[in-house]
């Protein structure tokens, strides 16, 4: 919310994509980190996984004439 709030209007679609990609990330490292699992290998594949599902997403909403990234 405070990246939305903080970002340039231009900007707000690309600072929350990034913002939720770092975000995801560090949730995973820090699951692996208690769980006393591979932090890397949990936080790479949810990662690879987010960026996928955000790119699937704008492509998705630009057939539906939403604004391109």
């Amino acid at each position: 919310m405070l990246s939305i709030l903080i970002s340039p209007e231009h900007y707000v679609s690309t600072v929350l994509m990034i913002g939720g990609i770092l975000s995801l990330t560090t949730l995973e490292t820090l699951s692996g980190h208690f769980a006393n699992s591979s932090k890397v290998k949990g936080s790479l594949r949810i990662t690879i996984w987010e960026i996928i599902a955000t790119v699937f997403a704008v492509c998705f909403d630009s057939l539906f004439n939403g604004q391109p990234v």
